[in-house]
C-alpha cells in the first residue's frame, strides 16, 4: 500500500488491466514532460478483454475512485475495452473530474486534417467527403469486449457507407506484451496469419492500447502502402489540450509546483508487481530522455 500525498493534486493519473497503456504514458511523456504520472496497472483483473460491461463498470469505478481521493488534474483510461465498455455510466460518479478515454480512432482518418486525396476520396468542405475510384479498406484491431462492444458497432455504422471497414479481435498481442515476447516468433506467427487476408489494406487501425507496443512486426508483414495509427497519441493530446487551456501544466521544473520536488515523479502501482514485470514495464517506457524519479508499488 502507498500514499500519492507528496504529488496528490499534482499528478496525470492513467490506468490499464496490464502494461498496455504504457503507450499512452509514452504519448503524454513526450507532450507533457514536467508532469509526475502515476500508472496503475490492474493486474489483479486482467485481462478486460473478455469481462462482461458490468463488470468493467464496476472495476473501472473502483479503480477511479482511487484515483479520485488524489485529486489528479487528469486521468486518462489508458485502455480501449474500458473506454469503450460503458462510457457513460463509468464516468457518472465522477463529473468534476476530467477522464479522457482511449478509443479505436478509425474515425480520425475521415477527418480534414488527413490527406485523402491519396486514398480514394477527396473532402468538401460543404459536403463532406465524397467517395472516388476504389473504397477504402479499413483493418480495426481490438480485444474482443472492444469488438463486440456496442459503441465500436454504432461508430463503425457511422462510416461504412464511407470505407470498408473489417472488426478483428487480436487477444494474442495483449498476451505477447504483457509476457515480454514482442520480438518473438509466436506474436510473428499469430499476426501472419491473423493479418493475411488484410495485407494489402488502406489502414490498421490499432484499438487496443497494447498494439502498438507490436507495431514494427505488423509493418513486416503488411504492404509498405498500409498506414498503421492508433488512438494513443489522440487521447494523450486531448489531455495536454485539457490541461495547458485550464492553465494546470508544469510549464518547467523550477514553477512552484516544484519547490520541493527536483525531479519528476512516475509512480508505477501493480497488484502483482515482481522484478520481472518490473523489467518488462521499463524496456516498454520511453522517457523521451526526460529525467524521472520511477517508483513501483503495490497498490494505492
Amino acid at each position: 500500500m502507498i500514499s500519492l500525498n507528496e504529488i496528490k493534486g499534482n499528478f496525470v493519473g492513467l490506468f490499464d488491466s496490464g502494461f498496455g497503456g504504457i503507450s499512452v504514458l509514452n504519448s503524454a511523456i513526450k507532450l507533457m514532460p514536467n508532469e509526475n504520472f502515476v500508472y496503475f496497472a490492474d493486474s489483479e483483473n486482467f485481462p478486460y478483454g473478455k469481462k462482461s460491461k458490468d463488470d468493467l463498470t464496476a472495476i473501472g469505478q473502483n479503480i477511479i475512485s482511487k484515483f479520485y481521493k488524489y485529486s489528479p488534474k487528469c486521468l486518462i483510461i489508458a485502455c480501449g475495452t474500458m473506454s469503450t465498455s460503458n462510457p457513460k455510466k463509468l464516468r457518472e460518479p465522477f463529473k468534476d473530474l476530467n477522464i479522457i478515454g482511449t478509443y479505436p480512432n478509425f474515425w480520425q482518418i475521415f477527418k480534414p486534417g488527413l490527406v485523402l486525396e491519396n486514398h480514394h476520396f477527396s473532402y468538401n468542405d460543404k459536403n463532406g467527403i465524397n467517395a472516388s475510384r476504389d473504397i477504402l479498406k479499413v483493418l480495426i484491431l481490438s480485444t474482443t469486449a472492444t469488438s463486440n462492444s456496442a459503441f465500436l458497432k454504432e461508430k463503425i455504422k457511422l462510416y461504412d457507407s464511407l470505407a470498408l471497414i473489417y472488426n478483428e479481435p487480436a487477444d494474442g498481442i495483449v498476451k505477447a506484451v504483457e509476457n515480454d515476447m514482442i520480438d518473438g516468433p509466436e506474436l510473428k506467427d499469430y499476426l501472419s496469419n491473423l493479418l493475411k487476408p488484410y495485407v494489402n489494406f488502406d489502414y490498421i487501425v490499432l484499438g487496443c492500447t497494447h498494439f502498438p507496443f507490436a507495431k514494427n512486426v505488423i509493418k513486416k508483414i503488411v504492404s509498405t502502402n498500409t498506414n498503421i495509427i492508433s488512438g494513443c497519441e489522440v487521447s494523450a493530446k486531448e489531455c495536454y489540450e485539457y490541461m495547458k487551456s485550464n492553465n494546470l501544466l508544469n510549464e518547467e521544473l523550477s514553477s512552484s509546483t516544484f519547490s520541493t520536488q527536483k525531479t519528476p515523479i512516475i509512480q508505477v502501482i501493480d497488484a502483482k508487481s515482481t522484478e520481472k514485470r518490473k523489467e518488462t514495464f521499463m524496456r516498454l517506457l520511453d522517457t523521451n530522455g526526460q529525467k524521472y524519479d520511477i517508483r513501483f508499488g503495490d497498490y494505492i
